[in-house]
């Protein structure tokens, strides 16, 4: 199998399958095992820098998250203000997007509006939070009811950045929700990321019924 770790003079091919098939059996498959160990490598990467090959990193890090806990969210953050690359500041910024749980989604999204982060990173934080399945309805409310701060914190650009990041949505009530509230608050340069997300989302339904 294609374990964990890498072997001696492994080709960038197979590293490159050992991060899909990871992804695949953690994020699409939610397979437990896969999740378990990744969720133990990431506190060792945590703790001992070097533990964890850097070609694995991102996708334990990733897949820790999934099912993260609270305790895990403080080391992530912890880990942001003590980072010595802006690739490691990143690799757990971005991070805080993959939690599911609603208390630790709306955490990530305050900490995204706040002074600690800076308002180019905000943006593709809340993205990313919004593109999070598991986190989406937390998220979309979040972002409804900040939406004013948002605009006010984040570049002109950034507003259809997150409304482009809705087109996860895949059922007619969370589409009708996204129309009306985007229309109701009409933003510059929104109606083109608003038109490309319903198109998205009504692909999304139709596939499901089929299925």
């Amino acid at each position: 199998g294609l374990g964990w770790q890498p072997v001696a003079d492994e080709s960038p091919a197979r590293s490159e399958l050992r991060d899909r098939v990871l992804r695949a059996l953690g994020d699409t498959g939610r397979d437990p095992a896969v999740l378990s160990r990744a969720h133990a490598l990431a506190e060792r990467a945590l703790r001992q820098p070097g533990a964890v090959d850097p070609s694995l990193l991102g996708t334990v890090v990733h897949l820790a998250a999934l099912n993260g806990d609270q305790a895990l969210y403080d080391q992530f953050q912890d880990k942001i203000r003590r980072a010595q690359t802006p690739e490691e500041h990143d690799r757990y910024l971005f991070g805080l997007a993959r939690f599911s749980n609603p208390a630790l989604v709306r955490r990530t999204l305050e900490y995204a509006l706040s002074s600690q982060v800076r308002s180019q990173d905000a943006f593709y934080l809340i993205a990313l939070t919004l593109m999070n399945p598991f986190a989406q309805p937390a998220a979309w409310s979040f972002v409804k009811e900040h939406w004013a701060e948002i605009q006010s914190k984040l570049p002109d650009y950034a507003a259809s950045f997150i409304v482009g990041a809705t087109r996860g949505f895949c059922d007619a009530s969370a589409r009708d929700d996204v129309q009306q509230f985007v229309s109701a608050h009409p933003v510059p340069g929104t109606g083109r990321a608003l038109r490309e997300t319903l198109e998205t989302i009504n692909y999304c339904i139709s596939l499901r019924a089929q299925q």
